[in-house]
């Protein structure tokens, strides 16, 4: 069982293909081969009688756990079971390294093999990593790739790696995510360090201690935030639990010590060459602790949607069917995609999914393994049995830690070294004590027979049957879960996007563009069927990939049904039409993909948008407003708000499109003053251009207050941005609400006192309402701050107009008359300036001070 361990971890760590879109959907289909395969021979043994079952506290909670997803499944609604199903498998396959580990964990000496082992193991994928991080794949790219031919898989499959290490800065190694592989070498570096106190030969622990340089010199150039955190609890744990728990002999602690200096000695240097990239991480906390926040409030909304759901909850890998039904409108702002698959909190994911039934459970067979683990180390005579608890207890308690924040071990890679873990954990837990040899009579004592005849039986004829049929269902998964990926990212690479154009999207660009100039009627004949040639060339070219890219898409469906992603693309491409004229044909397409992808995820905001599009080209109005009603609802997206309000508009339905720009602002502020610390430019144009829909909406509506009000917040946010106080102002203005002007000018005025427009419409609010003294003070105002300043001119000039002295009124219009920018203002100074200095009007007389 050892030795199918070690294949499997080496199998599954390092297993990657270019072929997908996602590196590790091979992992997916090489999980659910081999996990079933290791779970054949585990049981093939335990029928013989030469490995032993977990012990009842630990076992039975495990395989009622196992129950509760099954049971949870069932009570799910209908359209989770799909998922519910595949979820369910894939935990069961993630049993395999945790059997595999715990039969050869039973021995000491194949305790201490685990853990050199993994210590090896993690000595190559930091190899690996910084070979990555040192372009060593383009380097193979450059100079060996070459050697094969170029229609050759391994010309293929070599290009596509290199291409991939070559376009991230990133630590990725053989897990290639970074705050996933930062999380594997959390739950790997206290065994390394017990390797280092373990090892016999001055070799291993040369090689021990390499690896734990290399792994400490990896995880900071993984840059994970919460990796650092939960490393350092680890460490702490690990010390604690060695002074105080393990009281382990002087002599370790020697070499811990010798360690521990040398870990600080490089710590000032790391420090130095990653202070700003340190400091950077500590800016986004915010951003980042929000993004998580929303996740987990998913978690909680689902789990306290309905008593069934607490109790036994909605069901094994809905959270990601559910998202969009309750995570918050402005989820999309912090990266969190519309397909998120978990909550980033192993634990609320546990809660959610399988409710307080499966929570306890799991958290059961948790506790029971650190308690007798704990136990273990606490009395254990060998003080060698009790080093290796202690590290063992201090890596797995390292990785749930991590587990807070990230989904880790619900993917494969991170799996499958969680359980591998938990099942030394187990197996340290039972292990024996050393006795040598490998008569049957000492295998016997190394490996308990734990099984009646009867029993053995039952596995026989029972239990091993129904784990190959499983098997044989779950490596048929796999494989179409694989083929289903390869021809998604086959047409993906067609289609590519908006941010990435591939074939698809870079003539229907360029089409784009050629129609727009064939309409220019200053073209020539000759230029226009140039251009209209031109254009027939990428109308072929795009329908060619088009229909190359839905072919793509539709073998992938095929191969999985419920590969969601391939039902979005396809739909799109079906709903752009032949040569990108969608008409009512294409528009049924698109509509009855959209309509089978409800059958297994919930409508999002994106495709309730999309739906939205479809019944307005079909016609169907009831559709229509409800579909873009829902995904404004779901979202606080610039394209959909704008799309729904325009919508309301065209309805005249001005009411609702002041509430809903209402709304849209609000939340983009709320937002900006929250989160949107690091990013000034998206800030200002997202909060601006709600506050501009407000506006404009309020202008037809004949409603200006609300306007106005947002404007005044608005200001608070962007006091540098000039076009705010303008268009604050033209809201006053268009309402000759001049009073109004003053009071909001002098209160932005307390909060920016030096801001040149606001001083300058306080004075002129003041002016208008013939408070001449004001506008002359903030005439001077306007001269202390800027001696330049040519609206003071203009202040001037007004006032003194007022108070009849002309000449003076007179002499600041020449100067505004010079210098000014205003179109109104230079007309009327213009105009002032024609008719001469005559007699001040009654009106004028009457306003003087």
């Amino acid at each position: 069982m050892f030795w199918t361990g070690v294949v499997y971890l080496v199998v599954l760590d390092y297993v990657m293909t270019p072929f997908t879109n996602n590196l590790d959907d091979i992992k997916i289909t090489a999980t659910h081969i081999l996990g079933p395969i290791v779970m054949a021979v585990y049981l093939v043994l335990l029928a013989r009688g030469w490995v032993a079952i977990p012990r009842a506290a630990i076992s039975i909670p495990l395989g009622a756990y196992m129950g509760a997803m099954i049971l949870s499944t069932l009570l799910a609604k209908r359209f989770l079971h799909w998922v519910g199903w595949e979820t369910t498998m894939l935990q069961w396959v993630f049993l395999a390294p945790f059997l595999a580990f715990f039969a050869a964990s039973t021995e000491t000496r194949r305790l201490r093999h685990g853990l050199i082992f993994l210590t090896l193991l993690t000595l190559s994928s930091t190899i690996f990593g910084l070979a990555h991080i040192g372009k060593a794949p383009v380097l193979i790219l450059k100079y060996v790739v070459p050697c094969f031919d170029r229609n050759s898989l391994i010309y293929a499959f070599t290009n596509g790696l290199a291409a991939t290490f070559d376009s991230t800065k990133d630590m990725l190694s053989i897990i290639l995510n970074r705050d996933f592989y930062g999380c594997f070498l959390v739950l790997m570096l206290p065994l390394v360090l017990g390797t280092i106190l373990l090892s016999r030969s001055l070799a291993m622990q040369i090689t021990a201690s390499v690896t734990f340089i290399l792994t400490m010199v990896c995880m900071n150039l993984a840059n994970t935030k919460d990796g650092y955190v939960a490393l350092a609890i680890a460490f702490v744990l690990q010390a604690v639990l060695y002074v105080y728990v393990a009281r382990l002999p002087l002599g370790y602690r020697r070499r811990l010590l010798a360690i521990a200096l040398g870990v600080a000695s490089l710590m000032p240097t790391v420090i130095v060459l990653n202070l700003s990239n340190f400091l950077g991480q500590i800016k986004t906390l915010d951003v980042s602790f929000t993004s998580r926040a929303i996740l987990w409030g998913c978690s909680i909304g689902m789990w306290t949607s309905s008593p069934l759901a607490f109790l036994i909850g909605t069901g094994p890998g809905s959270y990601r069917v559910l998202l969009a039904e309750f995570r918050r409108p402005d989820y999309f702002l912090f990266d969190i995609s519309h397909r998120t698959l978990f909550s980033h909190n192993y634990f609320l994911d546990l809660l959610c999914e399988t409710g307080v039934v499966g929570f306890v459970l799991f958290m059961a067979f948790l506790v029971a393994l650190f308690r007798y683990s704990l136990r273990r180390v606490r009395r254990d005579p060998e003080p060698e049995r009790r080093l290796i608890g202690v590290c063992l207890v201090a890596g797995m308690a390292g990785f749930l830690l991590n587990g807070i924040t990230s989904p880790n071990a619900r993917w494969p890679i991170g799996a499958v070294n969680f359980w591998a873990v938990l099942g030394m954990m187990a197996g340290y837990v039972q292990s024996s004590l050393p006795t040598g040899g490998a008569d049957p009579a000492r295998r016997a004592r190394l490996f308990p027979a734990t099984l009646s005849p009867s029993q053995a039986k039952i596995v026989w004829r029972v239990v091993l049957p129904l784990c190959v049929a499983l098997g044989i269902y779950a490596s048929y998964y796999g494989v179409r879960y694989y083929y289903a990926a390869v021809y998604n990212n086959r047409g993906i690479a067609i289609l590519g996007d908006s941010n990435r154009p591939k074939q698809v999207y870079a003539y229907r660009t360029k089409m784009a563009e050629l129609r727009a100039k064939i309409k220019d009627p200053t073209l020539s004949a000759r230029e226009r069927d140039d251009l209209a040639k031109e254009l027939a060339f990428y109308e072929r070219e795009f329908e060619k990939y088009r229909l190359m890219a839905i072919g793509w898409m539709r073998k992938s469906i095929e191969a999985l049904p419920t590969y969601g992603t391939a039902y979005y693309k396809l739909a799109t491409l079906l709903f752009m039409g032949p040569y990108d004229r969608s008409g009512q044909q294409a528009a049924l397409d698109a509509k009855k993909v959209f309509l089978d992808l409800e059958a297994f995820w919930p409508e999002y905001a994106q495709l309730s948008f999309n739906l939205h599009q479809v019944y307005s080209i079909l016609g169907d109005e009831e559709n229509a407003d409800k579909t873009i009603r829902r995904a404004a609802k779901q979202t606080i997206d610039h394209q959909i708000r704008k799309v729904y309000l325009s919508y309301l508009l065209k309805k005249g339905d001005y009411p609702a499109a002041i509430e809903n720009a209402k709304e849209l602002a609000s939340a983009w502020e709320r937002v900006t003053k929250k989160s949107l610390r690091k990013r000034p430019e998206e800030k200002e144009t997202l909060v601006r251009t709600s506050l501009e829909y407000l506006m404009q909406i309020g202008e037809m509506a004949k409603d200006y207050d609300v306007a106005i009000d947002a404007l005044k917040r608005l200001h608070r946010l962007l006091p540098e941005n000039e076009m705010i106080v303008a268009k604050l102002t033209d809201a006053y203005l268009l309402t000759s609400d001049f009073a109004g002007l003053e009071s909001s000018m002098e209160d932005l005025l307390d909060e920016f006192p030096a801001d040149i427009s606001l001083n300058f419409w306080l004075g002129y609010a003041a002016l208008e309402q013939g408070k001449l003294r004001l506008a002359k003070r903030q005439a001077l105002i306007l001269r202390r701050i800027d001696p330049e300043n040519i609206d003071a001119d203009y202040l001037l000039y007004g006032a003194y107009r007022k108070t009849g002295q002309h000449e003076k009124a007179v002499s600041y219009a020449e100067a505004y008359r010079k210098t000014g920018t205003d179109p109104t203002r230079l007309d009327e100074v213009r105009d002032f300036l024609k008719e001469g200095s005559a007699a001040p009007s009654a009106q004028d007389a009457a306003t003087s001070p």
